[in-house]
């Protein structure tokens, strides 16, 4: 069952309701039909906001196929390259062959009657 002071209670935030429709500026003053009468017009706002919004996911999408594509001729051309790795120890390996033929130059010109 539902205590009076809960139903009490309820029409007072009816009435307070009620009360606030009246007051509002932008709604007309029908109790039974609380209606905008800018209504249409801004759902006619919010629709071709809509509009553009789907060309400009459609643009988005587009260009991305693009960028995929663009970016797959990428990796293709690149796949043949050398990598850092290998770089890296093309690099060691030459400043360590510089180094010991810088280090055991006596030894080399020794060896071969260079001096």
């Amino acid at each position: 069952m539902i205590d009076t002071r809960d139903q009490v209670k309820v029409f007072d935030a009816l009435e307070q309701f009620t009360a606030l429709l009246d007051t509002d500026p932008l709604l007309p003053k029908h109790r039974n039909k609380a209606i905008y009468d800018g209504m249409e017009a801004h759902v006619a706002k919010i629709e071709a906001s809509m509009d553009h919004m789907q060309r400009d996911v459609a643009d988005f999408k587009s260009d991305m196929r693009d960028v995929r594509d663009r970016l797959a001729r990428v990796e293709e051309r690149v796949s043949h390259l050398p990598s850092k790795g290998f770089i890296v120890a093309v690099v060691i390996t030459a400043f360590t062959l510089i180094g010991l033929l810088t280090a055991f130059q006596p030894a080399i010109r020794s060896l071969f009657n260079l001096s």
